[in-house]
């Protein structure tokens, strides 16, 4: 089955909402994820030049902290990208 086939609606509501997807989780990255992992980067940096370094318990506990926005901020870029690919290959597809 060819875009071609469904209805313009449906079309129109595929492609809206891959690229209100992709919008959504790009937004999320850059006001929440984003800044919580440069704030957990630099506190874990300024921990290892403190006695104990790596080794301490408040390192560990910020490198867990950085590891999880980290993880996140990655599956927001991951979704995003999707979401624009999805969208870019509907579109392409309504062309053909």
């Amino acid at each position: 089955m060819t875009m071609a086939h469904l209805p313009q609606a449906i079309q129109t509501k595929i492609m809206k909402q891959l690229l209100g997807l992709s919008l959504l989780s790009t937004i999320l990255n850059l006001l929440l994820f984003g800044p919580k992992t440069t704030e957990t980067m630099m506190e874990r940096m300024d921990l290892e030049g403190l006695p104990g370094g790596k080794s301490s318990d408040n390192y560990k506990k910020a490198n867990n902290k950085f590891m999880k926005y980290h993880g996140l901020s990655s599956i927001a870029n991951l979704v995003s990208m999707c979401g624009a690919v999805g969208h870019a290959s509907q579109l392409a597809r309504a062309f053909v």
